[in-house]
């Protein structure tokens, strides 16, 4: 027996009233009802909501385009606030799924769109305090036995114990014990710092007593400028892991690794404890 309408259909209309008419049916019980019939209607139920989602985000989208007010907008969705408006189109997005790597409930992709929104004020804060965190990175990096310290961290003994538990639990062999790695990091950013500054100084340097013809390819190690904000991006949350180690010897960069994040407050990469 072949099914009541096809869910290749283009016309809405017609899709409705084929639906509406396989609906009628159901509620009366046809007998002459068939599952083909049945399964396509529950189909055609999961494509109109897929369709109307699709549809609804790019009508939001419109609407902010025409410079149309969240509160307006919430208004025409019948929701409580703006905020809600807000939260309603990013659950509707699907392009947070590249971010993520993974399909995302509609909460989790609110959940992606702020890291990604705090990520970007975190990054421009950052590249407009390059100063102050290279300094610290610079500083931080030189510590002695700095790798001995963070693999002795709270931390790193914590991460450690549950590490054993398991392996406990499991019947295996203990685990070697931890070797932290963002000492390593934070020595490959300094380095790669201290390589920009000496390629940047030659590149002036060439510049200043080159001819017209004369190569002016950069030399190896000279940072893009979007490559520089980057590494700076990625000090700005490497120097948090003073917080994290006993530098009683050096408290001099905890409390200015403090100041620094304090005084990034929201655009800070991790939380002060208070």
């Amino acid at each position: 027996m072949t099914s009541e309408f096809s869910v290749a259909d283009r016309d809405l209309t017609s899709i409705a009233a084929k639906y509406d008419l396989v609906v009628q049916r159901a509620r009366y019980r046809d007998p002459g009802m068939d599952e083909t019939s049945v399964l396509a209607a529950l189909l055609v139920i999961r494509t109109l909501r897929d369709k109307l989602k699709a549809d609804e985000r790019k009508l939001i989208s419109t609407a902010r385009t025409l410079k149309i007010t969240w509160s307006r907008i919430g208004n025409a969705l019948e929701l409580k606030s703006r905020q809600a408006a807000e939260r309603r189109f990013l659950q509707l997005r699907d392009d947070l799924e590249d971010v993520a790597g993974d399909v995302l409930t509609q909460t989790e992709r609110v959940e992606v769109a702020r890291a990604r929104r705090d990520r970007r004020t975190e990054y421009t804060w950052a590249t407009s305090h390059a100063t102050p965190i290279i300094s610290l990175a610079l500083r931080l990096q030189a510590v002695s036995g700095l790798q001995q310290r963070a693999d002795n961290s709270p931390a790193a003994l914590a991460a450690y114990q549950r590490a054993a538990n398991g392996a406990v639990f499991e019947g295996r062999p203990a685990p070697p014990p931890p070797r932290m790695p963002w000492p390593a990091r934070l020595h490959e950013a300094v380095q790669a710092y201290r390589t920009h500054q000496q390629a940047d100084r030659e590149y002036r340097m060439r510049a200043a007593i080159r001819g017209p013809l004369e190569d002016t390819r950069p030399p190896a190690g000279l940072l893009a400028p979007v490559a520089f904000d980057r590494l700076v991006h990625d000090m700005f949350g490497l120097i948090g892991h003073a917080l994290d180690i006993n530098l009683h010897d050096h408290t001099d960069i905890v409390e200015d690794v403090q100041s620094l994040y304090k005084k990034a407050g929201p655009a800070s990469p991790r939380a002060l404890e208070k």
